[in-house]
């Protein structure tokens, strides 16, 4: 005995019933396999996590290694710096330069230093007498003055010398 209100299992659930019921089925068409959402396995759940546990270990030991060898190359530019010799300015620019590949406050103070030492510089060259436009050494490429290539040298100049070719034809 079936319930009226209940559709039977060869009738679609959906719509209602068909008109014409002389049309029969062969065969009962098997339902479609559903396939569930499955979860991970719990072997690549492991694998994924331990992937990430190492990749964040190795990021976190490589910022150490920096940090550790950096600031013990500022405190050797230091050392360095207090001791007649050897300037320690470039050898706190490397390890600054160091650090800043993993730092930002290291990546600002390395900003600050170069503009400081640009600075410096631009300050040493108005003292010396010299601008950005002259430059500092004679450009040996430079072609003399024609004149200056056939006169004698005068009493200041330095002798020429017998071997140069420049200025010959």
């Amino acid at each position: 005995m079936s319930d009226p209100s209940q559709p039977s299992t060869n009738e679609p659930a959906i719509g209602p019933a068909p008109e014409n019921k002389s049309v029969q089925h062969d065969a009962e068409v098997p339902p479609r396999p559903v396939t569930p959402i499955e979860s991970p396995d719990a072997a690549d759940t492991a694998l994924a996590d331990l992937a990430r546990t190492a990749e964040l270990t190795w990021k976190s030991a490589r910022r150490w290694v920096i940090f550790v060898v950096g600031v013990s190359i500022v405190l050797f530019g230091l050392v360095v710096g207090i001791l007649p010799g050897v300037p320690g300015i470039p050898i706190m620019f490397l390890g600054f330069a160091l650090l800043a590949t993993e730092f930002i406050w290291a990546r600002k103070i390395l900003k600050r230093l170069k503009q400081e030492a640009l600075a410096l510089k631009a300050k040493a060259e108005r003292a010396m007498g010299l601008t950005p436009s002259t430059p500092s050494t004679p450009d040996v490429d430079a072609a003399p003055p024609s004149d200056a290539a056939n006169s004698t040298p005068g009493p200041h100049a330095p002798p020429r010398d017998p071997h140069d070719q420049r200025g010959a034809a």
